[in-house]
């Protein structure tokens, strides 16, 4: 280690000078354990132990550097009931006053709460919270900030919702490069669909070029994904790489809420945090420790591991209702599969058996009002754009819903040949039993 200053009217730090650089990286490999990660709080190890000592450790590759003026208490080996019951009665006073809609919420806020600390004994994957209010005002942020508070010692990273897919990887890649593990999308005002985002909430390793730089980085990603603002809409592939926490103050400006029984709650977490980071890894500890007892729980793709292992925690706790508001959640914040189904019946009711190009169909839309209202939003927004060539863009969302099944119907569009170079469409349906 090294400090670089300059004395210029004083004294200021500076950047190490390019040619000690350039003799550091020229010595090559280093006789140095690999290091994945810096922690600066209690995490468990892959075989259930807690690593609590300051220090480089071999198991997780991590770095253990107690943040300033963190006192964890002991984490028992084997927890007594007593100890337990402790630990949860902790845990629960945190989200005393909040306005959860149902218990389901409120088990998914556990989950949330476990999953920075436990991550080394699933794969590593797990989907975004979403955290939604029907009106501002209610807690969503701070909800975000009081897990970042106690995973990391503070706030999460704050990123926007960009509008195009280029900032969104912009923004991720920029993101992870700073080594944010708690990440908080505030307050989106906009449906939010995003290929980006759903590729990196399914992968252990971000890569993509550095902004300004001619050069590609591999980031290992372990960071927890949070999403916050009022009856979010989500489309594409992120739903099901979402879980649902609502909150739901009943009340017009719940921001003037008062009466609670800590009236700073991000100050006395802060206050707390040892104490709630070592009840956190006592609860998981007794799982463990009671043979780490299956829960049934939901399946959520990808994220099997996470469910079977926090599903198992909260069952054992006590805690009931985990993820039970999936479907829920999937038919209230994705339109699009439903806008499909619409738009599909419309261009069948036309057509009928009859197969169609892209040009014909586009040639139709500007004819009729009616099936041109049945548009989704993504081709909506992009048949009012006199900068996109709609016929394109019908196109690629036609090849990218083949056989896509919507509705009970199950209508689809499907390929029906070639006219010359461009393919041709028709709309099916599967027929209903009682149909004639």
């Amino acid at each position: 280690m090294a400090d670089f200053v300059k004395y210029s009217k004083g004294m200021k730090y500076i950047s190490p000078p390019l040619d000690v650089v350039k003799n550091i990286l020229s010595m090559g490999t280093w006789n140095f354990p690999a290091l994945e990660g810096i922690v600066e709080a209690p995490i468990l190890r892959a075989d259930g132990t807690v690593l609590d000592q300051e220090g480089y450790d071999k198991a997780t590759r991590t770095y253990y550097i107690p943040a300033p003026n963190l006192k964890v208490p002991a984490i028992p080996k084997e927890p007594t009931k007593k100890e337990f019951k402790k630990a949860l009665n902790l845990i629960e006073e945190i989200f005393v006053d909040y306005p959860f809609t149902d218990d389901i919420s409120k088990a998914n806020t556990y989950a949330l709460l476990l999953t920075p600390l436990i991550r080394a004994i699933f794969n590593g994957l797990a989907p975004m919270a979403v955290i939604d209010a029907p009106d501002r005002g209610t807690g969503k942020s701070m909800l975000a900030d009081i897990v970042a508070l106690i995973a990391t010692g503070r706030t999460a990273s704050l990123m926007t919702a960009p509008t195009e897919e280029a900032e969104w990887r912009k923004k991720i890649t920029s993101t992870l490069l700073e080594g944010a593990k708690t990440i908080l999308i505030d307050n989106v005002t906009r449906p939010v669909h995003s290929d980006s985002l759903a590729t990196v909430l399914t992968s252990s390793f971000w890569e993509d070029r550095v902004l300004g730089q001619n050069k590609n980085v591999r980031i290992k990603h372990t960071a927890t994904w949070i999403i916050t603002g009022n009856n979010i809409k989500i489309s594409g592939d992120l739903p099901r790489r979402c879980y649902w926490i609502r909150i739901d103050a009943k009340t017009t400006q719940p921001w003037k809420r008062d009466g609670f029984k800590h009236k700073n709650l991000p100050k006395w977490v802060s206050k707390k945090r040892g104490k709630i980071l070592a009840a956190l890894l006592t609860i998981v500890r007794a799982w463990l420790v009671a043979g780490a007892p299956k829960a049934k729980v939901k399946s959520l793709g990808s994220y099997d591991e996470w469910v079977k292992i926090v599903g198992g925690i909260l069952k054992f706790a006590g805690i009931s209702g985990f993820l039970e508001n999936i479907d829920a959640f999937y038919e209230r914040t994705d339109d699009e599969s439903l806008q499909w189904e619409d738009f599909l019946m419309g261009v069948r009711r036309h057509y009928g058996k009859h197969s169609f190009t892209t040009k014909v169909l586009h040639n139709r839309l500007k004819e009729d009002d009616n099936l041109r209202g049945c548009l989704p939003d993504s081709l909506s927004d992009a048949f009012d754009n006199p900068k996109k060539s709609f016929e394109r863009v019908l196109g690629k969302a036609l090849a990218q819903k083949e056989d896509v099944h919507h509705g009970k119907r199950q209508i689809r569009i499907k390929r029906a040949g070639m006219d010359g170079h461009a393919v041709r469409w028709k709309v099916v349906r599967k027929k209903l039993a009682n149909s004639k």
